[in-house]
């Protein structure tokens, strides 16, 4: 066995459990456990904010789009788009034609994008489990129909079951300029809304979907689209935007999920690294006490240090003795924090201790973290380290010749 170890492992479990410097030892253990317990509640809350703010893009967001670097349309071939399709990682492709339009239903009327899709995208992106009214299917007797978002189905008043008319749906043709007579300056066409989607308001108020066979018709666009969606495995995407962005050249823009928002991604990872930063900061506080303590025993074990020194110890041993000492504390305090912290988690997931009054999820979300737990254990490790290290060799370098030079 490690003698060193040992010795060290025998100070901090001594049986005289009641004496000033255990108990001072086992407050730095507590401190330490405090500040890695809010390490792993804090960094998981983060996780599951971020999972939550995802998942509400999740169904409608593409992984990646291609769409042209100049204009609003373009033209790409079967064989292109099987080409990208092949490419390994890309689960769906889905033509998409976007536009903003005006559409009315009665005497209201609203601003909205028109994004035509391909119905295998209402399966591929899960948009169907989000329809909390009506029929997800974009087709009803092989006549084409809408999806309406919750916010603009309120704004326009439009009730599925009460519908007695279709949405009318308006784009300005190009080049019409100014004109008096409306219907020469819009293209016009109606659709039936068969179902209303839930996602998040900045979507709901904001998209009405439409089969692309539709949006082509009231565009006049053939066989253009002005974006190709792509639905990819996780963590593939910016590999599969180099390699698209290599296939199609410099005429296409190809940007990924982190790309269309970046603002939710950048966001949620600065707040978390921020709060991380904190806490470390306050960990760092908390090893002061390790510091503390060990300068403590080292002074109470002085007539331990000499009879070491008898015993043919070496000034290493002994300072190894007192760098274990304090790297026990760190462990152990750390191992506590977590095995709390990950309890706290796991009960919130399952459970549901703190609730959200009035949010759009009932508990507060938790997303446990391998990668996470594997920052804070090297995070407390090394700073474990280095507090129990540079005291222990400078207390030893300074007090060991003095302590075995005079008999106590």
């Amino acid at each position: 066995m490690n003698l060193a170890l040992f010795v060290a492992r025998r100070y901090l479990f001594s049986k005289n459990s009641r004496s000033a410097i255990n108990i001072i030892s086992w407050i730095s253990v507590i401190s330490i456990s405090i500040a890695t317990f809010a390490l792993v509640v804090v960094l998981s809350a983060f996780n599951g904010l971020q999972h939550v703010v995802e998942s509400m893009y999740e169904e409608f967001e593409p992984h990646v789009k291609i769409s042209p670097a100049k204009g609003k349309y373009m033209d790409l071939d079967d064989k292109t788009i099987s080409l990208i399709s092949n490419i390994q990682g890309v689960l769906h492709t889905s033509r998409i034609i976007e536009e903003l339009t005006l559409v009315r239903y009665g005497d209201k009327q609203s601003p909205c994008v028109l994004k035509g899709v391909e119905p295998s995208f209402i399966s591929a992106s899960n948009l169907g489990s989000t329809v909390v009214n009506g029929s997800s299917s974009l087709y009803l007797n092989d006549m084409p129909t809408a999806l309406i978002g919750y916010g603009m189905s309120n704004a326009l008043s439009v009730y599925l079951k009460n519908s007695m008319e279709n949405l009318k749906v308006y784009a300005p043709r190009p080049g019409s300029g100014v004109s008096m007579d409306p219907s020469s300056a819009f293209y016009s066409k109606s659709i039936t809304p068969t179902g209303i989607y839930l996602i998040n308001p900045d979507i709901d108020g904001k998209y009405l979907i439409v089969p692309i066979e539709f949006a082509r018709d009231l565009l006049h666009l053939g066989t253009k689209i002005s974006d190709l969606e792509l639905k990819t495995k996780p963590g593939e995407e910016e590999h599969i935007k180099a390699e698209i962005q290599q296939l199609l050249g410099k005429e296409y823009l190809v940007q990924s999920r982190f790309d269309l928002n970046p603002l939710i991604y950048k966001t949620n990872k600065s707040e978390k690294m921020v709060t991380f930063f904190i806490l470390s900061f306050i960990l760092i506080i908390s090893t002061f006490n390790v510091i503390s303590t060990l300068t403590m025993i080292l002074l109470e074990k002085r007539k331990d240090i000499v009879t070491l020194n008898y015993l043919g110890i070496d000034k290493n041993t002994v300072r190894n003795i007192f760098i274990n000492e304090g790297m026990l504390i760190n462990g152990l305090g750390t191992g506590i924090g977590l095995v709390f912290g990950v309890v706290l988690c796991l009960l919130q997931q399952h459970i549901g201790l703190v609730r959200l009054e009035g949010g759009i999820i009932e508990y507060y979300p938790i997303k446990l973290l391998f990668s996470d737990f594997m920052l804070i254990l090297g995070t407390v490790m090394v700073i474990g380290l280095t507090a129990s290290y540079f005291p222990a060799r400078f207390l030893i370098k300074g007090g060991y010749q003095e302590a075995t030079l005079r008999e106590i």
